[in-house]
């Protein structure tokens, strides 16, 4: 049996910009390569981009590798079944 964790595969990067002591932004970025070259992606972010400015707007990034989907359908289903 072995003792490698799941999540030995995953890197992360955190970026945080401060004003003096308190943090006002940051991202946390974890990403998982693959021999292919393909990669999964999970990232929270704080702030996105709206009409060319920053907003505070926390939310959450996610990006699984996949096969090629012939038919919406497909994605539809696949995209439910991660979800449940």
């Amino acid at each position: 049996m072995s003792n490698r964790s799941r999540l030995d595969d995953w890197k992360h990067r955190i970026r945080m910009v401060y004003s003096g002591d308190r943090p006002v932004e940051y991202s946390v970025h974890f990403y998982r390569l693959d021999n292919s070259g393909w990669y999964d992606e999970l990232r929270y972010d704080s702030h996105e981009i709206r009409k060319g400015k920053e907003v505070f707007a926390p939310h959450l990034h996610l990006k699984l590798r996949s096969g090629f989907k012939l038919t919406t359908e497909q994605c539809v289903e696949e995209i439910e079944y991660i979800l449940q």
